[in-house]
């Protein structure tokens, strides 16, 4: 544990020498593998893998995560601040009186480092809060990189987007997205990502059409 604890940096090298910490004690990798496909899945949001380290060390506050804890800060060339910070907890909720097992994940803000954060962006306000225009969606787990791709390239152009992430079905996401006021629904599937059309969906009308994502903009934008 003690060497464990000690690797910090570039996520590549430190899966590496954790591998061979590992394999030198016996020790089985499922936990590493998890967090291994936890980092390939950032892949899909094509971040800056500048930005992003691996701290086998880090330690949260509260015990009773189960798996991946993660921090999230802003950095600038006077001081560091820490957003935000999360991670797995399948066993809260039995230890809080639950009767079963729940899967769970979570996260929470630092409030006075992300107001003072906010304070020093003219263009952005805590109070101008804005609903989810498009709720993108894949028909199978497959699709979900697929999915974040158009996302992306939709928060580009400047629409409030939002993608599943805890794998409903279609009917699932529509009645999602109704519940929330979400007013349109990209559904995309392998077939849709053979070609360059998604499948296009109007809650209010029922409306749906194959559409390029630019024509997915300006039907947003008109309805």
């Amino acid at each position: 544990m003690t060497e464990l604890s000690q690797l910090k940096g570039e996520p590549v090298v430190i899966f590496k020498e954790a591998e061979k910490l590992l394999s030198a004690y016996s020790i089985d990798g499922y936990s590493l593998a998890q967090l291994q496909s936890i980092f390939k899945s950032l892949e899909a949001f094509n971040l800056d893998q500048n930005f992003i380290g691996i701290d086998l060390g880090i330690s949260r506050g509260l015990q009773y995560y189960t798996g991946m804890v993660f921090e999230i800060y802003h950095r600038n060339l006077e001081v560091e601040r820490k957003l935000c910070s999360g991670g797995r907890y399948d066993d809260l909720v039995l230890s809080l009186g639950g009767r079963q097992e729940t899967l769970a994940t979570g996260f929470s803000y630092v409030m006075e480092e992300l107001r003072k954060e906010l304070a020093e962006k003219a263009n952005l306000s805590l109070n101008n809060y804005q609903f989810v225009e498009v709720l993108v969606v894949g028909v199978s787990s497959e699709d979900y990189s697929y999915s974040v791709g158009i996302a992306e390239k939709l928060r580009h152009l400047g629409w409030r987007v939002e993608t599943d992430v805890i794998g409903r079905n279609i009917e699932g996401n529509i009645e999602y997205a109704t519940q929330h006021q979400i007013p349109f629904v990209i559904i995309l599937s392998s077939q849709e990502k053979q070609g360059t059309k998604v499948l296009w969906q109007n809650l209010d009308s029922g409306e749906q059409q194959n559409l390029e994502l630019n024509e997915v903009v300006n039907q947003i934008r008109n309805s």
